[in-house]
Order: structure tokens, then sequence, then C-alpha cells
């Protein structure tokens, strides 16, 4: 084994043949590592990281290369060489977008990190599958392994991988249009970067910060971002992140009409991603090039982009992607006027989304249920901790008035005796009852991720809705109130909705009459809103049985629900209980609802069908009642819903934009009035939602 390492690096098959030759002459090691098992370790871990380094020139080879040294180091025992091997792999694969090849390369690193009880390796393997999932879409599955992750970097203080875990924490927040909690992350994560002056760890969250700013339509502060980490990448010579800055930029630039530009970025994005092989974002890229030519009014030159994203996507194997090319070969079939291909991707479309949609509320019920039943569970033990521990006072008492026979001196050793034993289970139950209370803490924060991400996206309401906002501010972590956004049959589907109860059994309705609304529109085809909330209360009182029999809860929501056909200007809608505002002409019209929730009441009539034939300029506000039932003021009283009409009407020629800043600072001075039972400012009492258009 007198080879150099140049020699042995000349070739993949050079490389596995010589290492597997030599590895049939060793023996398993036993009580002593010998100088030749020693040198072949060192030699593992020297190709181990020469193949990491050929990533970005020939991600191919280096994955031949790891493949063959991952075999080697697990035939003879060498677990840092193997899990080394695995880790590699499992990134390189992730880049390019093999990601279920991926997974099994993050999964067999952590069962090895488990056996070995490494600590800090199980968080990176955690960290390691976090991406994976979040590149997939599946944003529970990131959440969950980057939290897990998080926990046992803090305890090792890991800067490095503090920052790297909180930057894609920020990453999935962002996604969801959660963008306080993403900027929360993104900023902790910069100044870690910038203290390990970790130039790379820079660029991205900088170039994550501008996605934020992009997406609220801040151009230029996006492009500024953009920029500055375009400038560091080249400083460095990251491909892969120059390639990552150059497609954002493209989007600024598209949004704003400079196809030219947009094109020009966006090739340069393509030419990058096509010779590092990274299958993901070259599709990415081709979606975004079908999506120009289709707005400059060339189809055909947009079907050749997407037939090549199409072809990538399902060999990658990326429902989400998928999804949007489906979507984007439905608009432009329709703009060539071929209905039945239109029909056909549109059916295609519906169909992946729905499975994405009903794949994640079933789950997500679930995690919810699982929660909720434990903080119920909690206040049960604790009720009993306090009937216990009452009993044994009683019991203490008894037997203090016995030894006060024996005598002064007996009964002062027995008080001092009682006293220390009852400050020590105390200080125990307490103990307890605050790692309890965290826990359950813990994971209510996990579900309002879990909630979060059965909300319409940002991108996805202003797909739908365009001119519009959306105000929401949940009482609690989580929340009973909630939006909802649905496209079918050429009409546009939006709610708002405020579920029985707040905080988690509010959110587990969410999730469960989320789901209902999903199946009465996708899977039974229902298309009147009233005849909507007639099966969703159905499905309620089936799924729940509010019989409304003494004692037991009648669950349900009040909602309205509008359908808007965008040809016709026609908005059907039903109302349960709250209301819907129209604003013509600088009029304000309420439309009361229904006298009844969606669940079980005193009465369940069909719910009344509405219709308005709308006029440009029109502004239709449907909202839940925390508004005008908050609490505060200089007298101490509810907004009331009078105020709330002549805000509405006041600000009704503003931006919506504008609008939703106004009724949150309004909301925000309200409660900021000193409650004169406590002298503390008022604090929020429910669910705030309200939804503004403008047709």
């Amino acid at each position: 084994m007198k080879k150099t390492l140049t020699k042995i690096l000349i070739g993949t098959s050079l490389i596995g043949n010589l290492l597997f030759n030599s590895s049939c002459n060793y023996e398993k090691p036993q009580t002593k590592i010998t100088q030749e098992k020693n040198s072949e370790f060192a030699k593992i871990d020297s190709i181990n990281n020469y193949a990491y380094e050929l990533r970005n020139k020939d991600p191919t080879k280096a994955l031949s290369v790891l493949d063959s040294i991952q075999k080697v180091a697990e035939k003879i025992d060498y677990e840092k060489g193997h899990s080394g091997a695995l880790v590699r792999k499992g990134n390189i694969n992730q880049n390019l977008g093999n990601y279920e090849l991926a997974k099994k390369d993050f999964s067999k690193f952590l069962e090895i990190k488990k056996e070995e009880k490494d600590s800090l390796g199980i968080a990176d393997g955690l960290y390691s599958l976090g991406m994976v999932f979040a590149a997939q879409g599946n944003y529970n599955g990131a959440v969950k392994n980057y939290t897990n992750a998080l926990k046992i970097y803090d305890k090792f203080s890991d800067s490095l991988f503090i920052s790297q875990t909180c930057n894609g924490l920020g990453r999935v927040f962002d996604t969801q249009g959660k963008y306080d909690q993403a900027l929360e992350y993104f900023d902790k994560s910069l100044d870690i970067n910038k203290s390990l002056k970790d130039s790379l760890g820079v660029s991205l969250v900088l170039n994550n910060i501008g996605a934020i700013f992009d997406k609220q339509n801040k151009n230029e502060q996006a492009l500024i971002f953009y920029f500055n980490s375009l400038k560091i990448a080249n400083k460095i010579n990251d491909e892969a992140q120059k390639a990552y800055c150059y497609n954002n930029i493209s989007n600024v630039y598209r949004k704003e009409d400079n196809f030219g530009k947009a094109l020009e970025y966006l090739q340069e994005s393509a030419k990058i991603n096509e010779k590092r092989k990274d299958k993901r974002n070259l599709a990415l890229n081709l979606l975004s090039m079908g999506e120009i030519y289709l707005k400059n009014k060339d189809p055909t030159g947009a079907i050749e982009y997407l037939k090549k994203a199409d072809n990538i996507s399902k060999e990658i194997g990326n429902p989400s992607l998928q999804k949007d090319i489906y979507e984007t070969f439905y608009q432009i079939y329709k703009e060539k006027k071929d209905f039945e291909k239109s029909l056909e991707y549109h059916t295609l479309f519906s169909q992946t989304k729905d499975s994405l949609l009903n794949e994640k509320s079933y789950k997500q019920v679930a995690e919810l249920s699982t929660i909720y039943e434990t903080e119920k569970k909690e206040k049960e033990n604790e009720s009993l901790r306090d009937k216990e521990q009452l009993q044994e006072t009683k019991i203490e008492k008894q037997k203090m008035v016995n030894y006060g026979i024996g005598g002064i001196a007996l009964l002062l050793l027995g008080v001092g005796s009682y006293l220390y034993r009852e400050n020590k289970i105390k200080k125990k139950r307490n103990a307890v009852l605050k790692k309890q209370k965290k826990e359950i803490t813990d994971s209510i924060r996990y579900a309002s991720n879990i909630q979060a991400s059965t909300l319409p996206s940002d991108t996805e309401i202003k797909r739908c809705l365009e001119e519009h906002f959306v105000f929401y501010k949940p009482k609690d972590i989580v929340s009973g109130d909630f939006y909802w956004i649905a496209e079918k049959n050429g009409k546009t589907y939006f709610s708002a909705s405020d579920c029985t109860g707040h905080g988690v059994p509010g959110a587990f309705m969410h999730m469960t009459i989320n789901a209902f609304l999903n199946g009465a529109i996708n899977e039974k085809q229902i298309e009147k809103p009233d005849e909507i909330f007639n099966e969703v209360r159905n499905d309620i009182i089936n799924s729940f049985k509010s019989v409304g029999e003494a004692g037991l809860q009648k669950d349900g929501m009040d909602s309205i629900l509008c359908s808007w056909d965008k040809k016709s200007n026609a908005l059907e809608f039903a109302c349960a209980n709250n209301p819907l505002y129209l604003i013509r002409d600088n009029k304000l019209e309420e439309i009361k609802g229904d006298k009844m929730c969606v669940g079980y009441g005193d009465e369940l009539k069909p719910f009344k069908y509405n219709k308005i034939d709308l006029q440009k300029n029109d502004l239709i506000y449907i909202l839940s009642d925390g508004y005008q039932d908050q609490i505060g003021g200089p007298k101490n009283k509810r907004f009331m819903r009078k105020n709330l009409k002549e805000l509405l009407l006041s600000i009704n020629q503003k931006p919506m934009p504008e609008q939703k800043e106004i009724l949150a600072k309004t909301i925000e001075n309200w409660m900021a009035h000193i409650n004169p039972e406590d002298k503390k400012s008022y604090e929020q009492t429910d669910d705030l939602c309200v939804i503004g258009l403008r047709v």
C-alpha cells in the first residue's frame, strides 16, 4: 500500500478497485487499530474530502467516488468514513434534485449517529433531512427536523449550525407567508454569519431577506439585497449561489414587465444549473422562461420550455413543482384556445393540488388533535395533583395532632419535618409542572407552524384575488379564525371564518373544517356557497356528533363564503352569523347573514343564497367578529360594529395594503388605552381576521 494519494485519485473505478482489493486483507478491528488501518482510515477521509470538492465541477463523478468509499468504509467498520461519505452523497443528491436518494443517505447517516449517541451528529442528520423536506415542499417535516436540530445546536452553542438552521427555518416561514417570523430567523442567522466572517452564509441570508421584500412587492429593496448577495457570491466564486441570485433578480425584473432583463438573468442562472446538473433549479428556470414567453403572447415558445421543465420535474419527483407546471400548461393552452388540452392540464393541476392538500390536512389534523388531548390531559393531571396534595395535607395535619401528645419537643420536630417535606414536595411539583408547561408550549408553537402551512400563501391569494388585503392576527399561538381560498371551474372561492373557541380547540376545528371545505368543492363538486355550507354543516355534525344534547359541545363556525366569477363579475355568497360589507360609490351596504352557524344550532334550515352583480371599483369586506368585539378605548368598551363600518368607509379610497396598515394601527391604538381595573393596556380578547377585495 505504498501508492501515493495522487496516484490513487486518477479515476473513480481505480479508486473503487484499489480500496476494495485492499479491504480484502483486513480483519475487523478488535481491541487495537494497527498503523496500517490508521493509514487506510486516513486515506478514506482524504478521498471523501476530495470527492466532495468535485461536487460543483463533476457531481456525477463525485457521487461515484463517494459510493465506492462508503462501501469500503462500511466493510471495514470505519464508521466515520461511512457516515462521512453518506452525508456528502446526501448533500450532492439534494443539490441535484435527487430528493429520495438524499433522504435515504441522510436517514442512514442519522441511524449511525444515533447508534454512536453522537448528539451533534444527530443534529446534523436532522438538519439535513429538514433541508430535503423543505425542498420537496413538505414544510411540516422541514420545521420538525429543523426545530429538533436547533435544540441540540443551542445546547452545544454551535454557532455555525445555529445560523444555518435559523436560515432554514426562515426559508420555510417565508414560503408560508409568515414574513415576520422569517425575518426574525434570518436576522439571527445574518448576525452569526457576520461574526463568523462566513461570506457564503452572509450571501445566502441577504438573498433570502431580498426574497421577502420581493414577495411584498418592494422591488427596489429586494434588488439591493439580491445584488449585494451576488457581489459576495462572485467574490467567493460560488456557482450555486450565483445561479440563485441571478434567478431572483430575474423575478423582480419580470414583475416590472422588463422581460429583456428578466430573460437575461434567467438564462445566466440556467447555464450554471445545467452545468452543475442541478435538476430542480434548472426546472424552475425553465418554468419561469415558459411563463415569460406566455406573457409575451408566444405560447409556442412557452410550451417548448414547459415540456423540458415537465420532464425534469417528473424525473426528480417533485409534486409541488409539478403542480405549478400543470397550471402554466393550462394557461398556455387556454391562450391558444386549445380547450381540450387546457381542460386536461387543469384537471391534472387540480388533482395534484388536492393530493398535496389532503395529505397535509389529515396529517395536520391528527397532530393538532394529539396536542389538544395533551393539553386537556395536563389540566386533568394538575387537578388530580391538587386533590392528592390536599389529601396529603389533611393526613399530615392529623399526624401533627397525634404528635402533640408526645410533648412540645416532638411537636416542634414534627412541624419542622413537615415543613421541610412540604417545601420539597412543592419544589418537585413545581419543577414537573414547569417542564410539562414548557413541553406543551413547545408543542403548541410547533402546531402554529402546522396550522400556518394550511393557510393560503400570499402568492396564491394574489394570483386569485389581485387587489386585496388579509389582516390576520391570532389571539394565542394558534387560532380559531382562518381564511381560505380555492379555484374551481373558472370561479374563485374565498372565505373568512371564526371556529368554535380559540387557541388549541379553535385551531383543531380550523384544521378539520379546512379539510371539509376542500372536500365539498374538490371531491363532491358542489359549487354554490349556500350548498357548500349545508354540506360542511352535515360533515361537522356527523364528525363531532354535535347533536345538541345537554352538556355536549356545539361545534362549528361563523363564516362568510364567496364565489366570484371574474368573467361575469357575479359574486355569489352565503353568510353564517357574520355579515358581508359592500362599498360602492362611497356608500356602505351591510348584507346580514343567517342567524345560525355552520354546525349544530337551534335551527338547521338551509343557508340563504345571495348574489351581487359587481361593478368596477366595488369593495368587498368579509370578517370575523373579533375586530368589533375588541375591548379597549378610553371608556373600557367594545370597538363596536358601527365604528368598524365608519372606519371601512373612511379608508375605502386608499390602496389595499394601506387599508390593512390602518386597520392594524387602529385596533392597536384601541388596545393601548389603560384598563382602569388593572392599570395595564388591554389584551387581545379574540382572534382577528379581515379580508378586503377591490374589484
